[in-house]
C-alpha cells in the first residue's frame, strides 16, 4: 500500500470536522492543485478528512474501499460490454 500522509491544518471555521487530512503519498505526487475540499467533486486529491487523525485515516480507508469497488464495477461493465463475460 502507498505511504499515507496525515496533516493537521484546521481551516478558520468553527466546524472541526476538516482539521485533519489523510492521503496517499502517490496521490499527492500526482495532485493537480485543485482546491482541497471534501465536497468538491472536481478535486482530484483522494483524501480523508476528520476531527482527529484517526477519523481522517478511517475516512481515507472508506474512500479507498469505495474506489476499489468502483474500479471493480467499471471493469465488470467494460468486460460485459465487450463480451468477455
Amino acid at each position: 500500500m502507498n505511504d499515507i500522509i496525515t496533516k493537521y491544518d484546521p481551516p478558520p471555521i468553527p466546524d472541526r470536522q476538516f482539521d485533519w487530512q489523510a492521503y496517499h503519498k502517490a496521490d499527492f505526487d500526482n495532485y493537480d492543485g485543485a482546491p482541497l475540499t471534501s465536497d468538491s467533486p472536481g478535486a482530484s486529491l483522494h483524501a480523508g478528512w476528520g476531527r482527529t487523525e484517526a477519523e481522517a485515516l478511517a475516512d481515507l480507508a472508506r474512500l479507498d474501499e469505495e474506489r476499489d469497488e468502483y474500479e471493480d464495477d467499471e471493469e465488470l461493465r467494460w468486460r460485459t460490454e465487450t463480451g468477455e463475460v
